[in-house]
């Protein structure tokens, strides 16, 4: 698809991470009254019926048998990432969780030579090692006391395993976008993961008002219209120019910490997540650099 060289996709990626920050402000006060295992569903639910249009207008004759496969394979993923992550917001700042869900893209690089087989480079691996320095900061007083299962370090754990999930979630995506379009991949992903969190919505079913049906809605919507707004601006210009835009969601999720749960950031969860920033940051600068002229 022809590349756009004005702002658009910039604004559009800068919209998509505010709309994605806002899902996990949302996501973090619906901790407050229902069970995780409730939102993660109710996310899907409400996500498949936000991505049905996206899906309708793009090519649904595209969906077979090992789309489907393929994507009820990354629905398992995806919906156990949601629900390490959206523990991990009941239980530390939001600023936090933000912060060490950037290692994803690291996380990226060492899964897309395993599966990819993308070189992996000593930048990489310095970046990927980096980014972990990061997280350990932003935990260092939990670790030098070896208070191992104390909220810090659950809470950075969790998010951790929520960003190797993603990491995976992308790399499978890559893997698997020659098989359909992007919004046919997301929408037989979203439906899938609805249906298979749908016993778990069972088992924890609590009852909900109209005021909290809204915010689910909000929640999938937001998730939803987020991503396609990233892939819209993905497929029109180039990567290396969008991709630090993602760390605009860090002052979102400062603001929204402090505004919406009076959360003030530790200067050991900004250094830390100045460490993790610069990991990627070197990441980008180095494929830039190593791309044919």
């Amino acid at each position: 698809m022809r590349n756009i060289s004005g702002p658009l996709p910039a604004i559009a990626v800068l919209v998509a991470y505010f709309g994605l920050t806002l899902m996990d402000a949302v996501i973090k006060d619906l901790t407050d009254r229902f069970h995780v295992g409730q939102i993660v569903a109710f996310r899907y639910w409400f996500g498949a019926a936000a991505a049905l249009p996206f899906f309708l207008r793009s090519n649904p004759g595209q969906v077979t048998v090992p789309v489907i496969r393929q994507s009820a394979a990354r629905a398992v993923l995806i919906s156990l990432a949601a629900a390490c992550f959206f523990f991990a917001l009941s239980i530390i700042p939001l600023a936090e969780a933000t912060a060490v869900a950037f290692t994803s893209p690291l996380f990226v690089v060492v899964f897309a030579a395993l599966i990819l087989r993308e070189p992996i480079t000593s930048v990489a691996i310095l970046s990927l090692l980096l980014g972990l320095a990061g997280v350990a900061v932003m935990v260092w007083e939990d670790l030098a006391t070896f208070e191992l299962g104390s909220v810090a370090m659950v809470g950075a754990g969790l998010v951790l395993l929520a960003a190797l999930g993603y990491a995976m979630v992308m790399v499978l995506t890559r893997l698997h976008s020659t098989l359909a379009d992007p919004a046919v991949l997301v929408f037989c992903q979203t439906l899938s993961a609805a249906v298979i969190t749908l016993p778990v919505l069972a088992m924890t079913w609590r009852p909900v008002s109209l005021e909290d049906v809204g915010l689910f809605a909000l929640v999938g919507t937001l998730g939803s219209v987020s991503y396609f707004g990233l892939a819209w601006a993905f497929s029109r210009a180039n990567a290396a120019r969008l991709s630090p835009l993602e760390y605009s969601v860090l002052p979102w999720a400062i603001l929204f910490g402090y505004v919406f749960f009076d959360e003030v950031p530790r200067l050991e969860t900004l250094f830390g997540a100045a460490l993790i920033v610069s990991a990627c940051v070197l990441i980008l600068l180095h494929q830039r650099g190593s791309r044919p002229g």
